[in-house]
């Protein structure tokens, strides 16, 4: 081969390994646009409770404890120390607890950073009240030192920027943010778990449970009959679960639930804790 064939050769050589390159750079997605809905019930409630034990520490004005559970990028560009930092993070009361609404995770290197969104609920003596109907936290998980931070949110911020930015985890152990595994979630508890949480809004939110109403059941309802509906029968409507039926219908899961009192929920779910639900009380069914 001539030396001018094999200038010509190398050339071609490092111009398609540079067009190669170039063409995986710009396809290359950001940490935010790989973010995915968390559908696994354990997960979900896992990083669930790393946020209530944040909400926990913050109402209990526990700054130490706050302090370990902070992720070092937030501390460090706030320049945070243990006696200053509530001067940068809000301070929420006694049970104050987040009703999520989604959880988003990315993978960076076997480590997990998730996007949470929700809302805030202040349980008093005899009602429960919406503090913040937009809450946002960004939980970051470290499997290889099976360890979790917060990075707090406000309103101001970008998470999809705080998220781009974190590109190696790496969250040192202390006693209070190690990971840990919540119980085996059965359909039975999240059978409950619904029902709890639609007859909440039932005697909390009445509004947002009618919006809760598929299709099929909201036809038969307005506002206002739904409401007069609800009060005349609210002493046929428990939060105790007798059974729990579960099944799939194309990629939708469904839940089932038969409290003590014979009434009748089925939950389609859109995500977890995410749902539509129709239900027909005893009397009603005996009626028909």
């Amino acid at each position: 081969m001539k030396k001018d064939d094999i200038r010509t050769f190398v050339v071609i050589i490092i111009i398609c390994t540079l067009i190669t390159g170039l063409v995986l750079f710009l396809n290359r997605k950001s940490n935010s646009e790989k973010l995915e809905v968390v559908d696994e019930y354990n997960n979900f409630f896992t990083i669930t409770n790393y946020v209530n034990n944040y909400l926990e520490y913050s109402s209990t004005y526990n700054a130490s404890k706050l302090y370990d559970v902070l992720y070092s990028d937030y501390i460090d560009s706030k320049g945070i120390t243990i006696n200053n930092l509530f001067d940068y993070l809000k301070e929420y009361s006694i049970d104050t607890s987040v009703e999520v609404n989604k959880i988003e995770y990315v993978s960076v290197k076997n480590n997990y950073i998730y996007y949470i969104q929700g809302k805030l609920n202040e349980m008093t003596f005899d009602t429960t009240n919406v503090i913040d109907n937009d809450f946002r936290i960004i939980v970051i998980v470290d499997f290889d030192n099976s360890t979790y931070a917060i990075y707090p949110l406000s309103d101001k911020d970008d998470y999809k920027k705080i998220i781009d930015s974190i590109k190696k985890i790496n969250i040192d152990s202390n006693s209070n943010n190690r990971t840990v595994k919540s119980d085996l979630i059965t359909k039975e508890k999240i059978c409950v778990s619904y029902l709890s949480d639609y007859v909440n809004m039932l005697n909390y939110d009445i509004e947002e449970a009618y919006n809760l109403l598929d299709d099929t059941t909201k036809k038969n309802y307005s506002l206002e009959k739904f409401k007069s509906y609800i009060n005349n029968n609210f002493d046929k409507i428990t939060t105790d679960a007798d059974k729990c039926l579960f099944e799939t219908v194309g990629d939708k899961r469904i839940y089932t639930v038969i409290d003590k009192n014979g009434n009748r929920y089925v939950f389609r779910e859109n995500g977890i804790m995410n749902y539509k639900v129709n239900f027909y009380l005893n009397d009603e069914k005996n009626e028909s």
